[in-house]
């Protein structure tokens, strides 16, 4: 029995013995191999001839049994290889094998199911060779897949700080790559704000955990701290008063904040210093943000009394044959100053010396708080008591407004005084408004050296009674037909106070018929005066 046919011996006449014949001994020869065709196991009969030397002949046969019972034998399988991923799986190789029989070869492995998951799971991989007859040679290589590794992330953004939280940067997605789950991007979480908003930090993280559970985290730093400080609206310019009342009301000032947003504020006043007569008062405006940035401005207002008060002159005082009033301060009157009351005060008194009149002029002082100072003039007038005569000039009567005499002095007589001759001067004249008639009240003045005065009047009315006068009429004329009466003609009139014009007649209805009847044309005009004092009267031609 032989492995491998190439194991079978050549032929061999010798592995014939005992042959023998009578005649000598035998020739042995090789006849043939004829294989029965199988393979496990072949069988060979080979036959051998014996001829003796009369040709006598035998065939003799050996059988030869082919049957391979040896495995073939596998080279070194790979080690065993643990991987991180699936993928990372080694790829599939052919082994080696060798046979006593079949010869050489390789042969492709095959990967078992994985045991256990990609987390921590293993693939057998198993070459298998079977040669011709059945003999089986197998060798294994264990691969493990176990992902152990971290995944990575990309760069997170810098720490960043920022004056409010508001101004925290938006969320971001963040890249990570994994050796087995591959790529992607996830979005961060912020952490609780530590501190608070006046210098704390948030803490923005990035986690992803692949599917084996291997976790990366990174994180950004976000600090807010508001440093800021708000801006407030331009103040008010400095300005100047008079008066402590006068300083301007309170106004709210704007201001604006990075965090807090907008609004207003109420300034206050810091005392006056140096006083109402020169002093300035400090308005201030003060905003304090949520995290304490305090924003100040101010407005300077200066309290500054440098106008003069006022008052009125009293009015002159006559005292027919003196003596002179006492001093009395309540003579100056409408004193008055734009903050204070002022207070008046005597400052001098002095006279011209002359007999008729005698002039006394006393000045008083007029003083504001502040100093500011006006000085009034009183003049005391010490004068004749005996006042001028004198006589009303005679009324006078004229028909227009044209005729009143012009004023004249002459009018007025018997004027006399006790100093000598009295001054005669016209003062006015005044209508009682009225026409038919108007009275005008003339008045002179009369006065002596001394000051002393009277008034004397002159009545002047003037009164129209004197009717418009109107040019000839045409003469009468005589028609034969009413187509025939003639054009209506304006009539020239004159009037001694409103002058003269002209005016159309009207025709009167037609009296006895077309065939001798009468029309009576008339013109009519009533003068101004007239007129306004109902009094008419007509004229007819």
């Amino acid at each position: 029995m032989f492995n491998v046919s190439a194991n079978v011996p050549v032929p061999n006449i010798l592995v014939v013995t005992d042959e023998a014949d009578n005649q000598g001994v035998p020739v042995v020869a090789f006849v043939s191999d004829v294989s029965n065709g199988l393979t496990c196991p072949e069988v060979i009969t080979r036959t051998y001839s014996v001829t003796d030397i009369c040709g006598g002949q035998i065939f003799v046969t050996q059988s030869i049994t082919v049957l391979d019972t040896q495995a073939p034998v596998f080279s070194s399988p790979p080690a065993a290889v643990s991987v991180q991923c699936a993928t990372d799986v080694p790829a599939m190789t052919n082994l080696g094998w060798t046979d006593n029989c079949t010869g050489a070869g390789s042969v492709a492995g095959t990967d078992g199911a994985l045991v256990g998951g990609t987390c921590g799971g293993t693939i057998t991989r198993t070459w298998t060779y079977t040669d011709a007859c059945g003999n089986n040679a197998n060798v294994t290589q264990t691969i493990t897949i176990n992902d152990t590794q971290v995944p990575v992330f990309a760069v997170p953004p810098a720490a960043v700080s920022v004056q409010c939280a508001t101004d925290v940067p938006a969320m971001t997605n963040l890249s990570w790559t994994d050796n087995c789950t591959g790529a992607g991007s996830v979005a961060g979480t912020d952490g609780a704000l530590v501190g608070g908003a006046c210098g704390g930090t948030i803490t923005r993280t990035w986690t992803y955990t692949d599917l084996c559970g291997n976790v990366a985290t990174t994180t950004q730093t976000i600090t807010i701290n508001d440093t800021q400080v708000p801006v407030l609206a331009a103040p008010p310019v400095g300005v100047t008063v008079a008066c402590i009342g006068a300083v301007p009301a309170m106004t709210n000032l704007a201001w604006t904040d990075n965090c807090t947003g907008a609004g207003s504020v109420t300034g206050t006043d810091g005392a006056l210093v140096g006083g109402e007569c020169g002093g300035t008062i400090t308005r201030t405006w003060t905003y304090t943000d949520l995290c304490g940035n305090v924003a100040t401005t101010t407005q300077t207002i200066t309290v500054d009394d440098n106008t003069l008060p006022t008052a009125s002159n009293p009015a002159t005082t006559t005292v027919p044959g003196g003596p002179a009033p006492a001093v009395d301060i309540l003579v100056v009157i409408d004193e008055a100053d734009n903050c204070s009351v002022p207070v008046v005060a005597f400052v001098s008194e002095s006279t011209d010396g002359a007999a008729c009149p005698e002039t006394i002029t006393r000045i008083y002082s007029v003083t504001d708080a502040c100093g500011n100072t006006i000085n009034v003039t009183h003049l005391i007038l010490i004068t004749d008591p005996f006042p001028p005569t004198a006589s009303n000039p005679v009324a006078v009567n004229v028909q227009c407004i044209a005729n009143v005499p012009v004023p004249n002095i002459l009018v007025v007589t018997d004027e006399a005084d006790n100093q000598g001759v009295p001054v005669v001067a016209f003062v006015s004249d005044v209508s009682n408004g009225l026409t038919c008639p108007e009275v005008i009240t003339r008045t002179y003045s009369v006065t002596d050296i001394c000051g002393g005065q009277i008034f004397v009047t002159q009545s002047i009315t003037v009164l129209d009674t004197q009717a418009p006068v109107f040019s000839s009429p045409p003469a009468a004329v005589s028609v034969q037909c009413a187509t025939d009466v003639p054009a209506m003609t304006n009539l020239g009139w004159t009037d001694n106070c409103t002058g003269a014009g002209s005016v159309a007649g009207t025709d009167g209805a037609l009296v006895g018929g077309t065939c001798g009847g009468t029309i009576t044309r008339t013109w009519t005009y009533t003068d101004a005066l007239w007129k306004q004092c109902n009094c008419y009267s007509n004229y007819y031609y």
